[in-house]
């Protein structure tokens, strides 16, 4: 089939034009020569040069180049063949708005979570990020698009903002609240042995713990939960 040549990448700035040759070598002569866009299929120009005016990031992408030319053997059907060369089209542009992935953090004391930035568009070149406290604006937390927060401290809560940036501009600024959770352990527990007098009264036990959100607590005797409503023997306070 025809011997087609395109270039591999090529990069415009945004609001500029670009165009991309397809080069073919076929013997008889190319009867067609169509580009096409990958994800596009409405997307089609005809002829050996790829044309795009004004673009715009969304101009970014791959384009095909498909050459095809007929060959006439004697006594025989005639027969299409075709060949094709991908080029990738890059735009640059400045990140649009930004966005932090997960919506609603939750972080837990002692262990370690991550935010990620990305923005919409992306940018070109690949932006980097500037990740920043709401307390602490000047103070430069991280540059790339995960942030990860190790361990995690109760401080650690609050309002983290992310604005990714390139060499042709910042996006615009996005903010998640990051909450910090407990989990729940005990701060004093039971002794390991209380002894009372048979007839003996109003014998309290006390086990302290903390944790965020509050927790609550299950007493446990034999290793049968305790139910207090089934019986006036046990009264269980928190």
């Amino acid at each position: 089939g025809p011997r087609v040549t395109v270039e591999k990448f090529k990069e415009v700035d945004e609001g500029g034009d670009v165009t991309v040759e397809c080069k073919a070598s076929a013997n008889p002569e190319p009867s067609a020569i169509k580009w096409s866009r990958q994800g596009h299929p409405k997307f089609s120009q005809m002829g050996r040069f790829l044309h795009l005016r004004n673009t715009t990031y969304a101009n970014g992408g791959q384009y095909t180049c498909t050459v095809t030319n007929i060959l006439n053997p004697s006594g025989e059907p005639n027969r299409k063949r075709s060949g094709n060369g991908t080029v990738t089209i890059s735009v640059r542009h400045k990140p649009g708005v930004a966005y932090i992935k997960p919506v609603e953090p939750v972080g837990i004391e002692g262990k370690s979570v991550t935010l990620t930035c990305g923005a919409n568009p992306q940018g070109y070149p690949t932006p980097h990020y500037s990740w920043w406290k709401s307390n602490h604006p000047s103070e430069i937390l991280a540059t790339s698009a995960n942030f990860i927060i190790r361990p995690v401290r109760m401080s650690s809560a609050g309002q983290y903002f992310c604005q990714p940036y390139n060499n042709y501009g910042k996006g615009l600024p996005v903010s998640v609240q990051l909450q910090v959770v407990q989990e729940p352990r005990i701060v004093s527990g039971l002794s390991n042995q209380v002894i009372r007098k048979a007839g003996d009264t109003n014998l309290n036990l006390t086990c302290l713990g903390m944790g965020k959100p509050n927790p609550t607590a299950t007493w446990f005797k034999d290793g049968t939960e305790i139910d207090e409503s089934d019986s006036d023997f046990f009264k269980i306070k928190t």
